[in-house]
């Protein structure tokens, strides 16, 4: 999965039944080492080598799934690794592709700045939230990013 990063949180579903989650500790073309909360080495302790899996991974550009097999089961460092398969290709509904995001920016709305935060952003729009204010539909506002997050006020 080319979208895999560190720290990615997965959530690791095995043919045989089952699933628990885990953090991608680390990855290469080919593999991703996992760890697993302590809480779920129960589940986890199942899983055997050349096992079936299904994995959803929570990116950066939305969850990605991939069916791997298990390389390596639970070691004494509470982790597994998985085979690193492409993911699964998404037919894109939209017109235009979401991607996650966070950055602060403010609206200016009736003379008065609100602050926000970005959720996720595409070529015809983007979802945010405000903790101070309110908006409804065809509301005229100004949005402000700051140069901090991009190349200019």
């Amino acid at each position: 999965m080319d979208e895999i990063r560190k720290n990615h949180i997965l959530q690791i579903h095995p043919k045989k039944g089952g699933s628990f989650s885990g953090t991608v500790l680390d990855y290469t073309n080919d593999r991703i080492m996992v760890q697993i909360p302590t809480e779920l080495l129960d589940l986890a302790q199942n899983v055997n080598e050349l096992d079936e899996l299904k994995v959803i991974a929570n990116t950066h550009l939305g969850l990605k799934t991939m069916f791997c097999n298990v390389i390596s089961s639970l070691n004494n460092k509470n982790c597994i690794i998985i085979e690193n398969a492409p993911s699964v290709p998404v037919v894109q509904k939209r017109e235009f592709v979401r991607v996650l995001c966070d950055f602060p920016f403010e609206i200016l709305y009736n003379n008065e700045t609100v602050a926000c935060k970005s959720i996720n952003i595409s070529a015809g729009g983007i979802a945010f939230n405000s903790n101070n204010k309110k908006f409804n539909l065809q509301d005229d506002v100004k949005m402000l990013f700051s140069k901090d997050y991009f190349e200019k006020d």
